[in-house]
């Protein structure tokens, strides 16, 4: 039984050493868009697709019903943001999908509701009753 729990504290130790901070950056994202590969074009599309999904409503806001955006275009904007930005290429990619999208396609914000009138309260009249003392 011991020796199943240290295998298994091993495994997790290395499991998370393996851990980053993102999984992608700019870069990789780009090199996948860019990439004559099919597979790796359709990575990276995947890969936005899912960051739009994850942020939609929050993080951008594209239009709905029938001319609402397509997933080719989401990716176009996402490619032409990487390429008008290389000074970022080495954030995290999710980061940079979710600039490119709600730059594009940003969210409304509601109007704010009008503070409620404060009136003043009239004093209160002074009881009518006489102290015995």
């Amino acid at each position: 039984m011991k020796t199943l729990k240290v295998m298994c504290f091993v495994a997790l130790v290395l499991w998370l050493s393996t851990a980053q901070a993102y999984f992608h950056s700019g870069n990789q994202l780009k090199a996948k868009i860019d990439s004559n590969n099919t597979f790796e074009d359709a990575y990276a599309f995947g890969y936005i697709i899912g960051v739009a999904d994850a942020i939609n409503g929050t993080g951008y806001c594209p239009p709905s019903g029938e001319t609402g955006v397509r997933a080719g275009q989401l990716q176009a904007v996402v490619k032409k943001y990487l390429n008008d930005s290389p000074e970022r290429l080495h954030w995290d990619a999710s980061l940079l999908t979710t600039i490119a999208l709600g730059q594009t396609w940003p969210c409304s914000r509601p109007a704010a509701a009008p503070a409620p009138r404060r009136t003043p309260s009239k004093p209160k009249p002074k009881s009518q009753e006489t102290s015995p003392f």
